[in-house]
């Protein structure tokens, strides 16, 4: 096949009738034309190569490199038949001594020809062969050049070649040597680490097994605990009804609790001084005394874990989808991945003092209280929905001065203090109701429509937007719900678990106004996320995510010798299979680009049973025994590469500021500085960066759109009913001549 592989290939090259070809391979190929020459005329136009010697291999290897190939593109077949090293006849002499077998291009072309004419003569006499003809002229004008490799011929088309000088390459065939620079050119060079390859110079591993009780034990408190709230103006029905309940049924313009609840007050008229404030975990003196009684190296609270803790999940369930199986068909075809936001790098700093660690959030870079309308507004609607008006009229500003007994009430909040193997944790109980499975204690959580939560510093204008059906893509309380499930759902159910609480009651809002609330368990919780709430799906991924936190935890504290605090920026990102964790000390001088930093890694493969199984499996069943086991890596990388890891993961934790409406870029700096919800404003604190600020996309410019139609209709269906009577579901209906 070969042979004749070359035939069609050369022949076309040369011009050479086919069958002139097959006749000259038919008598080269016969026994006396192989003993006579064992290298056929032809294969010495296809390739000049002279035949390896074992006394002159130099000489060999300056032959093997100095070949001819008239069709480059039929260097593999050139190099087969150059490197065929066939038997030689018995009766063939031996090559003289440093010759070999080099071939000369004239006589085999002399050879060729010679084939053709006594071809021709005994097949046709009287010479009137034109293809013969043609194929002699061919090798005449070969023949009569003076450089074989030089020549060019009208009907062969052949061209000047410097394959004499030039070492031949073959283009197209890919080499199987590695290709090397030179060693001097190689040497002292940084060579970056392959993606694929780890290298570390720490390793620890372990397993998590299942456990038979919960991961979380009750720690009883040196203090009394303060009374939990209950909730107030009839919202307990809520408890006990499924679903979303209307402040104010749009239809019959009923309202299904008192009409106070719906206008939501200003955040400025509140006087947050008169409740107690938030305490970290590094100023909680009752979290550390109890830390210290039971033994336990690390204390937290809700606020500061469940970011670490949802990284953990995303690792552990392998970016699982979540289940949005109970909305309408309006959401069949929408993501059901978890939300960017959900999926930000979680940054804590641990406080060391001896011997233990306390973690606190890490927000320093990342987040502007004091701008966020949200973090204030949901510190006072908890109280709002939980006392009446006039208890809850002393909480503001135009009140007089609370008494010493209403300010001895407010002092402390009510917590709940538990501990896993090497955790103490904190949450906060909002509200209680003894009708209630298990302790009876709920969570308060105030919930800002989309276009709010998307737009945070337009929240006055957003103010108009309208909440107006059940079910739809927007502007419904399934709109909302579904961003809860993607957004929200998994961080409540951690804080859920840690608090030992039976669900939440939410109350979605547009910061001026209250549309209504639901009441969501924490199994409904578990379907939406785990696809189910049977066999305990959550409490055992709760019990991985604690477990695999602590083990981090421990390993992050070993770095730069321990007995320092310590800054942690935790990552799981989509679709990877590894954690990553960046350690920092969190006292430094020096300039922040040579702050020391550590780089960790983990990774974990889960079993049911004896089987290893996939994350999104193990995160969903509730058979068989769910071990985990854990591998966690200290990486060996530059500095400078750890560095811009961690620089790129905070910056996914900035997102950028919209310009609000009818802000001009001239004024965006003095809107920025005097921005403040707290009534205080810290010189210097937050200084004005116009990198954070970009102007809205399109789909922020509809839900403005939107906003601002809802603002109109509202406005004018309050000027319709002005001064018409209220009617509330359960009261008695005032009458009005023949209306009620």
């Amino acid at each position: 096949m070969l042979q004749n592989t070359c035939k069609r290939r050369v022949g076309a090259q040369l011009s050479l009738p086919a069958v002139t070809l097959s006749r000259y391979y038919a008598s080269a190929s016969t026994p006396d034309a192989q003993h006579q020459e064992h290298h056929s005329p032809l294969d010495a136009n296809v390739v000049l190569k002279k035949k390896k010697s074992p006394t002159n291999a130099l000489q060999n290897q300056q032959d093997e490199s100095s070949t001819m190939d008239l069709e480059p593109r039929l260097s593999h077949v050139s190099r087969a038949r150059a490197t065929h090293k066939p038997r030689r006849p018995l009766n063939r002499p031996a090559p003289e001594e440093g010759q070999g077998d080099r071939l000369n291009p004239r006589t085999d072309i002399q050879k060729l020809r010679e084939h053709l004419i006594s071809s021709k003569v005994g097949r046709n006499p009287t010479g009137t062969s034109s293809k013969a003809s043609k194929s002699l002229l061919a090798l005449d004008s070969l023949e009569d050049s003076s450089d074989v490799s030089t020549s060019r011929s009208d009907i062969s088309e052949l061209v000047r070649e410097h394959w004499v000088q030039e070492q031949w390459k073959d283009n197209l065939e890919p080499s199987t040597r590695r290709r090397e620079k030179p060693r001097e050119d190689r040497k002292g060079k940084h060579r970056e680490m392959a993606p694929h390859i780890i290298r570390s110079d720490r390793e620890v591993a372990g397993i998590l097994e299942p456990m038979e009780d919960d991961i979380l034990q009750d720690v009883k408190q040196s203090l009394p605990r303060p009374p939990i709230s209950q909730l107030a103006h009839g919202l307990d029905r809520v408890l006990f009804n499924p679903g979303v309940h209307w402040v104010q049924d749009p239809r019959s313009r009923v309202y299904n609790f008192t009409p106070w609840l719906e206008s939501v007050p200003k955040v400025s008229d509140f006087d947050y001084t008169r409740i107690p404030g938030f305490v970290p975990s590094s100023k909680d003196k009752e979290l550390a005394t109890l830390a210290k009684r039971e033994g336990k190296k690390f204390r937290g609270s809700t606020s500061s874990l469940s970011g670490v803790l949802s990284q953990c999940y995303f690792l552990i369930s392998e970016t699982k989808e979540v289940n949005t199986s109970r909305l309408s068909e309006a959401f069949r075809n929408q993501p059901r991945t978890f939300s960017p936001g959900q999926r930000w790098p979680a940054s804590v700093i641990l406080e060391y003092n001896d011997g233990h660690y306390a973690v606190n959030s890490d927000k320093s870079k990342t987040d502007f209280p004091e701008k966020t309308i949200l973090t204030w507004l949901g510190t006072m609607l908890e109280r709002f929905l939980t006392l009446d008006p006039e208890k809850f009229g002393r909480l503001l500003k135009s009140a007089p001065p609370l008494t010493p007994k209403e300010e001895s009430a407010n002092e402390r909040e009510a917590y709940r203090y538990a501990k896993s193997n090497n955790f103490l944790m904190r949450s906060q109980l909002d509200c209680f109701d003894p009708r209630l499975p298990g302790d009876g204690v709920f969570d308060v959580k105030t919930r800002a429509c989309v276009a709010t939560r998307l737009d945070i510093l337009n929240y006055e204008e957003h103010a108009g937007y309208t909440i107006r059906t059940q079910h739809g893509i927007i502007e419904s309380f399934e709109k909302e719900y579904y961003d809860l499930i993607r957004s929200a759902f998994l961080k409540y159910s951690f804080q859920v678990r840690i608090g030992g609480m039976d669900g939440v009651i939410v109350a979605y809002h547009n910061t001026d106004r209250l549309f209504g609330f639901q009441y969501i368990p924490i199994s409904e919780m578990d379907e939406c996320l785990y696809g189910s709430s049977e066999g305990g799906v959550g409490d055992r991924v709760f019990e991985k995510c604690v477990g695999l936190m602590e083990k981090a935890m421990e390993e992050v504290t070993t770095c730069f010798g321990g007995n320092q605090s310590l800054k942690a920026t935790f990552e799981t990102k989509e679709d990877t299979k590894g954690m990553h964790i960046w350690v920092e000390p969190a006292e430094w001088n020096g300039p922040e680009a040579e702050r020391p930093i550590e780089q960790l890694r983990v990774e974990v493969t889960s079993y049911l049973g004896e089987d290893p199984v996939k994350g999104l499996r193990a995160a969903t069943s509730g058979e068989a025994d769910w071990t985990m086991h854990y591998k966690i890596q200290k990486l060996v990388l530059p500095h400078k590469v750890k560095r811009a890891n961690l620089d790129s993961a905070r910056a996914r934790q900035n997102p950028a500021f919209l310009i609000p409406t009818g802000i001009e870029p001239s004024k965006l700096e003095e809107f920025w500085t005097t921005l403040d919800h707290s009534g205080k404003i810290p010189e210097g604190k937050y200084a004005f960066d116009p990198s954070m600020f970009v102007e809205p996309p399109q789909g922020i410019q509809r839900l403005r759109e939107l906003s601002r139609k809802g603002k109109e209709e509202t406005d004018k269906i309050s000027e319709l009913y002005e001064g018409e009577p209220k009617v509330i579901w359960g009261a008695e209906p005032e009458f009005q001549g023949d209306k009620i």
